[in-house]
């Protein structure tokens, strides 16, 4: 296949660790208001099954159901603020750049947050990764191939020439159906079960960006099937 570009999630592809900072300050913020406690694996459930929707319908709906009253937005804020020192590159990611800037092909990062209204943007803070490569989802679920579609229509975008590198299989089911090439970034989020349910749509299993880069060498990607 000819690749001219390539999708990226933020949380548990770009960011190493970003997915379980947000889990455990989900978990630590929520217990301040229950007077029984709300158990850690509750909320990681939740957000695995959750992980592809919106965030600000996940958070209302958690918290709502929980009874405990909040102003969604600035949870949001609140939570990217306090964990964005902690947040891990992947130390790949500057790599993968280089190396798609050297073969011309464009580089894009799928993000839910980029429709989060506030003045703090986590993505601002990573280093290569400007403004220009953020495509928003518009409050889109990740989960709903119309999502892609449309993101491939407003940049005009063959999406047959596209690989996206989510670490969801809801989200690459979504993305297969759209005619894009699907790779899925293996973390401890999503386990081998939930990646078999999925297999006839995942081109690729992946398991850091340096291993993207050598799947994109021009060598490799003949493998990909339709």
């Amino acid at each position: 296949m000819r690749l001219t570009g390539i999708f990226l999630d933020f949380d548990g592809v770009i960011s190493t660790n970003s997915v379980g900072l947000m889990h455990k300050w989900v978990y630590e913020y929520i217990n301040k208001f229950t007077s029984g406690p709300i158990r850690e694996r509750t909320i990681k459930e939740i957000a695995k099954l959750t992980t592809t929707f919106p965030p600000k319908a996940v958070l209302e709906l958690v918290f709502q159901s929980f009874g405990i009253p909040i102003d969604v937005k600035q949870v949001q804020q609140l939570m990217h603020k306090e964990i964005s020192d902690s947040v891990v590159i992947d130390p790949g990611f500057s790599r993968l750049l280089n190396f798609c800037y050297q073969n011309d092909i464009q580089v894009k990062i799928i993000s839910q947050r980029s429709s989060t209204s506030g003045a703090f943007n986590q993505l601002d803070r990573v280093p290569g990764l400007d403004a220009s490569m953020i495509c928003s989802t518009q409050g889109m679920s990740k989960a709903n191939p119309a999502c892609y579609i449309e993101i491939g229509s407003n940049l005009q975008l063959d999406l047959e020439d596209w690989i996206i590198v989510d670490d969801s299989p809801y989200a690459l089911r979504a993305a297969k159906i759209a005619n894009l090439k699907t790779g899925l970034m293996v973390t401890p989020t999503f386990n081998i079960d939930d990646y078999l349910e999925y297999e006839d749509l995942i081109d690729l299993q992946i398991s850091s960006l340096d291993n993207l880069i050598q799947i994109a060498k021009p060598k490799h990607l003949s493998s990909l099937h339709a």
